[in-house]
């Protein structure tokens, strides 16, 4: 039978990584990060962790005191331990940062276990050490025993272990005897521990909001989790991913949501089609997953027939399937919605001039009539002009000819060709900087990814950027999330985690207002702006009047300024 991961078992992704042994390496160098945010009236800089880096090393090439970096992430630790891919905030400016506005939690200490009561005297036992990756579940079936006795047996509170932690398990041939003392001391009425295979239903307090108090939000997380079959953890984005939607629902449970969840790892089942046969997706309101966009084609005909709509969460190949498919849903932004917003950004700031930078040949195409259409559709007069990069230092010159010294002009990169990209900033840069042209570039959010291009060049040109993902970091929402992620996980959240969090919280509380009668469908929804993302649905549509999925068109947008900071552009 297919494993389940249920949503109270929190025990796998509450417990940090074992501490690497001490090693003898050089540590990687350190860049210092161009992007600055402020928070509570502090700028830091926004610091994303590569593996291997040290506190140490950080806070020299930054030049300032480790204990200010603790001090702004609480969540570091006294150790000084550091998560590959974290974003890390680091105090700006010669002097130390005090940072007043910054909530500090302070992890609980951990469970204590209780001693068995006397009831158990005369039963033999074994004693496990909890091991990192390993939770309540897997420990009860590698013993063949219920998680119900383990709880009974060690006095535990509750389903959660820690590291290390001590479990005291019966000897095989005292098991009969445990069970029967157990089956003598609680009543029949008495909750039971949920098993594999069960969905965990998180019951309602008191209903605050546009929330139907009979009826459950029932959502699936289908992920990649199995730590066993990974190796090293598993797949740590992914993980992530289901700890910052774990964080959503135990945030809608405290406002009053009847959720009933069920995550499902895809490692237990040897395809997506075999998850929808087994049926265990019945009755959702949205299935959030598969992650790639083969298993979702995989589980879309099922659920399509059964009127469940399937959420795409992080492949953006996945949106092609939106035209057949009138269940799925795209979370992430396509570039053709970019570059919609990217023309509508130009059309409120106006310019005289208006020009589409493209290389010749290659994968160009898609990107730069994508940028057409969405500057024609906007009524946006424009020119076009491409080259290729083997073309030599002299095209600055050629992109000068359909520029005005004398106006604003605005240039929008159709590219996500990381070479072609770094070559046109760079001739921009010198139009900018040497030519003193008044100039507005523009480009999707892949350009930020590019780690091969002068930052200092992003604020030189006047870069604005439509970006599917960008923390907010000026909403409380954020912060509270921060530290509330701090203090459950002991970590720094990662974009993914910012990413599971949006995506839960959109979704069941979508599915509520929808059940409430508050909007008919998901397209009449208001743009909702997250802490990391925006969402905005629209139907798509084949032209013939036949209606496809929901595509994702809110896209945020961004500006490098000349002071080295990067802006969020609240609409």
């Amino acid at each position: 039978m297919k494993r389940l991961i249920p949503i109270f078992i929190l025990s796998l992704f509450l417990l940090s990584l074992e501490p690497a042994g001490a090693q003898v390496y050089e540590a990687p160098p350190v860049t210092v990060s161009t992007e600055k945010v402020r928070i509570g009236g502090e700028t830091y800089y926004s610091h994303k962790v590569i593996e291997k880096q040290t506190l140490y090393s950080i806070s020299k090439a930054y030049g300032v005191k480790k204990e200010d970096i603790l001090k702004a992430n609480p969540g570091i630790g006294p150790d000084g331990q550091l998560k590959a891919g974290s974003i890390i905030l680091i105090p700006a400016g010669k002097k130390p940062a005090q940072v007043q506005d910054t909530v500090r939690i302070t992890t609980p200490p951990a469970e204590t276990v209780k001693t068995p009561a006397d009831r158990f005297d005369g039963i033999d036992y074994y004693t496990h050490t909890v091991k990192w990756y390993e939770n309540l579940q897997s420990i009860a079936k590698k013993y063949k025993v219920s998680e119900e006795l383990l709880i009974e047996f060690n006095g535990l509170e509750s389903i959660y272990v820690r590291k290390r932690q001590k479990l005291k398990i019966p000897e095989a041939g005292f098991i009969p005897q445990v069970e029967a003392i157990i089956a003598g001391s609680i009543g029949s009425e008495s909750p039971e521990t949920p098993v594999p295979g069960q969905e965990e239903e998180i019951l309602s307090t008191l209903p605050d909001g546009p929330y139907v108090e009979d009826a459950t939000v029932s959502i699936s997380l289908i992920l990649p989790l199995d730590c066993a079959m990974e190796g090293n953890g598993g797949n740590v984005n992914y993980m992530d991913f289901y700890s910052g939607a774990l964080m959503a629902a135990k945030e809608l449970n405290e406002k009053g949501f009847n959720l009933k969840i069920t995550v499902i790892d895809t490692q237990e089942y040897n395809s997506a089609e075999d998850i929808a046969d087994s049926g265990i997706l019945d009755g959702c309101d949205y299935v959030i997953g598969p992650v790639h966009a083969r298993e979702i084609e995989g589980i879309l005909p099922y659920c399509l027939g059964k009127g469940i709509s399937v959420v795409s969460p992080l492949d953006h190949k996945a949106e092609s399937l939106a035209a057949g498919y009138s269940n799925l849903v795209q979370a992430p932004v396509s570039t053709e919605a970019q570059f919609e917003s990217i023309a509508g950004w130009i059309r409120e700031e106006g310019g005289d001039v208006v020009l589409v930078l493209s290389e010749v040949g290659g994968t160009a195409g898609k990107e730069r009539s994508e940028a057409e259409t969405a500057l024609s559709e906007a009524g946006i007069r424009f020119e076009s002009f491409s080259y290729n990069i083997l073309q030599g230092r002299g095209v600055e010159t050629s992109i000068a000819r359909y520029l005005d010294i004398e106006k604003a002009n605005n240039i929008v990169i159709a590219s996500e060709n990381e070479a072609f990209v770094n070559d046109a900033v760079r001739n921009i840069n010198t139009l900018c900087t040497i030519g003193k042209f008044n100039i507005r570039t523009y480009g999707t959010s892949k350009l930020k990814s590019f780690e091969t291009i002068e930052a200092e060049h992003f604020h030189n040109i006047n870069l604005h950027l439509a970006m599917g993902y960008h923390v907010d970091y000026d909403m409380p929402e954020t912060m509270k999330f921060v530290s509330g992620y701090r203090a459950l996980f002991n970590t720094e959240p990662t974009p993914f985690a910012f990413q599971g969090y949006d995506t839960f919280m959109f979704f069941a509380t979508a599915a509520s207002m929808i059940k409430s009668g508050e909007y008919l469908g998901l397209d009449q929804i208001p743009r909702t702006r997250l802490i990391q993302s925006d969402m905005k649905f629209e139907r798509v549509t084949d032209g013939s009047g036949l209606t496809g999925g929901y595509v994702n068109k809110a896209a945020r947008r961004i500006i490098f300024r000349g002071n080295y900071e990067i802006i969020l552009v609240k609409d």
